[in-house]
């Protein structure tokens, strides 16, 4: 497991990458319930196993992402990593 930060102004998310075994371009992004523990799930080694890398996202406030919890809808931190994803691509954020 890889943890990066993505940079939102002044502050950070948190996201934990579980890559594949063999490299791809599919991802999955697992969104938990509020509030939550940080732990692997078994979904995440059959989501590997398939191909997948995953994104397990910390939202703000929580487990190592900076800012208020709940501060902003939790919707807003999703949007922030797909259009990281879509605009620099995979790749540049685990490799």
């Amino acid at each position: 497991m890889d943890q990066i930060k993505i940079k939102i102004g002044d502050r950070s998310l948190s996201v934990d990458f579980y890559k594949a075994v063999t490299e791809t371009k599919k991802i999955a992004i697992l969104l938990p319930g509020l509030p939550y523990k940080p732990k692997k799930y078994n979904l995440v080694d059959k989501l590997n196993d398939l191909g997948f890398d995953v994104a397990f996202l910390r939202y703000s406030g929580t487990w190592g992402s900076e800012g208020e919890f709940l501060e902003q809808p939790p919707q807003k931190d999703v949007n922030i990593l797909i259009k990281k994803i879509r605009d620099e691509g995979l790749n540049s954020i685990l490799y």
